[in-house]
């Protein structure tokens, strides 16, 4: 009995397509079939195409693609077992990572449909499952696909940059489309704000500093009949509107969350992010500030004219000595209330509450307003360089690893250790974007407390955004009135006494160099010093 023969065909591109990759993936096709006739049968319904679909980022599982059409007629029986499916080679059907790729074909074997890559004449049937040096082929064709795909688009993407950054400091226009608060003018090749427009985007940032809700913000601009950025309605219109208007807490969250505001046109797809296209309407300071407040998360629906008490300045930095997070409670008319450990209610904690009023009020006139002293950009940028000297030398180890996998002793070690160094390589880059984002936003006019009014939600909101520029978090005992800073450079302050009656004494932990890149694992030895007071950090090198 003839077995049935799907064929399966995919090209990332439009531009592919009108090229010679179908040409070619169909010419293999007919080839094999046209010598195995008398083994196998086609059928037109088993011809699967993706046009233009992605397999590095796998738009061909979509759920309008051919691709999942083929395994649902697989899962269904239209495609019986025993029948073979033919491709060009293992990355038209996947271009993922090494284990999905590997998974793909997996799934396709273990349903009792045979692989065959025309390219190399390499069959993937039950066998392979136990052929550990099929597997390993199969593994290292995977990562080649997907390494050249990342190589190409970051090639794409610097192409891209280069031709962007060319055509900008020629003065030419490269897109139609502009913010709504931004003209162009193509006869002169240049942009300019519209004032009014401009102004509603400066009052929306100026109200999330000062504390309003976007929920607020989007009621406000209603009852002020505000007109819509864009000269339309808001672009998700089943998003409640507060006061009947055009504006809701999503537009408002579009204009604060878009870095176009900065000047900046957007990346897409085929190009990265073009700075200093588009004049700015909001300083780089004020924009980070508020993606301060946004990522704390909540919808925001706290009332416009709340106390200044309710503002908590250490919102998501404060830990109780025994690990878990502590609570703002007690707030009453004028008592600003007590810091409790989330624990404390059902007995697992007994480190005590702790004053509210004493904790503000001592770190941030006491200690805090030392930040410019405490902070040393120095620790931060040797940091920097620690993690971009290790993530070249993980890429190489990665690089390296690939081309020897074939004198490891067996497959589980293959598999682990190129998960173990993408691990640790997505983790280095994630360290170093998160360094660099932050450190965009530090400077000494930015960290002053002294100036904010502590007793306003204005400068409540300041002081809280200034703070989480450095710290990381703040661990506090209640019963022994204690307090210890973790900066996000690794930097410690440990053993500060709230009560001033006490010794005020602490000790500052600063990383060595050495030790920098051991704090992102959370395995270091800092250098301990010691200071008697805040005015002692004036001296420290």
């Amino acid at each position: 009995m003839k077995r049935l023969l799907v064929s399966y065909i995919r090209w990332s591109t439009k531009e592919q397509g009108a090229g010679d990759s179908l040409n070619r993936q169909q010419s293999l096709i007919d080839s094999y079939y046209s010598k195995h006739q008398d083994i196998f049968y086609m059928s037109q319904e088993h011809r699967y195409i993706d046009e233009g679909r992605s397999g590095f980022k796998q738009a061909n599982k979509d759920a309008s693609a051919d691709y999942t059409r083929l395994l649902n007629n697989i899962a269904s029986g239209s495609i019986p077992k025993g029948s073979l499916l033919i491709c060009e080679n293992l990355d038209r059907i996947s271009r993922a990572d090494i284990d999905t790729a590997i998974d793909d074909v997996k799934s396709l074997i273990r349903s009792g449909v045979d692989v065959l890559t025309l390219s190399d004449n390499e069959l993937y049937d039950s066998k392979s499952l136990r052929d550990p040096i099929k597997l390993i082929k199969q593994i290292l064709i995977s990562e080649r696909a997907h390494s050249e795909s990342l190589l190409k688009q970051e090639r794409i993407s610097a192409a891209w940059k280069a031709k962007h950054e060319k055509a900008i400091s020629e003065g030419v226009i490269l897109t139609k489309a502009t913010p709504g608060w931004i003209s162009s003018d193509k006869a002169t090749n240049t942009f300019s704000l519209l004032p009014e427009k401009a102004e509603i985007v400066r009052d929306i940032f100026n109200m999330r500093l000062s504390g309003v809700s976007m929920f607020s913000i989007a009621k406000k601009l209603n009852e002020q009949n505000t007109p819509p950025i864009n000269d339309r309605q808001a672009r998700i219109s089943k998003t409640f509107k507060p006061g009947n208007g055009n504006w809701s807490g999503v537009s408002v969250k579009h204009v604060l969350t878009s870095r176009s505001v900065l000047g900046h046109l957007p990346a897409t797809n085929k190009r990265p992010e073009i700075l200093n296209y588009y004049p700015p309407v909001i300083d780089l300071q004020t924009f980070n500030a508020v993606q301060t407040l946004i990522s704390e998360g909540g919808k925001g629906r706290s009332p416009e004219n709340r106390d200044w008490i309710h503002t908590n300045i250490f919102k998501g930095l404060l830990t109780c000595a025994c690990g878990l997070s502590l609570k703002v409670t007690g707030i009453r008319g004028n008592y600003q209330g007590i810091y409790r450990c989330h624990g404390a209610v059902d007995g697992r904690c007994n480190h005590g509450t702790v004053s509210r009023k004493l904790l503000d009020t001592a770190l941030c006139s006491r200690l805090l307003s030392q930040l410019t002293r405490l902070y040393n950009d120095s620790d931060d940028k040797q940091l920097i360089n620690s993690l971009e000297s290790s993530l070249e030398a993980v890429e190489r180890e990665l690089t390296i690893l690939t081309e020897t996998l074939l004198q490891l002793p067996n497959i589980t070690q293959i598999r682990d250790k190129l998960a173990e160094k993408q691990t640790e390589k997505n983790k280095l880059k994630q360290s170093l974007d998160e360094i660099k984002a932050r450190l965009s936003t530090v400077t000494p006019e930015n960290m002053s407390l002294s100036s904010l009014n502590l007793e306003t939600v204005e400068g409540r909101t300041e002081a809280h955004i200034i703070i989480k520029r450095l710290i990381k978090q703040i661990t506090v005992s209640g019963k022994a009135k204690t307090v210890d800073v973790l900066l996000h450079n690794g930097n410690e302050i440990t053993g500060f006494q709230l009560d001033g009656n006490s010794d005020q004494t602490f000790t500052l932990k600063r990383v060595s160099d050495t030790d920098e890149l051991n704090m992102i694992t959370g395995d270091y030895s800092p250098l301990v010093i010691q200071g008697n007071d805040p005015e002692q950090l004036e001296s420290l090198p």
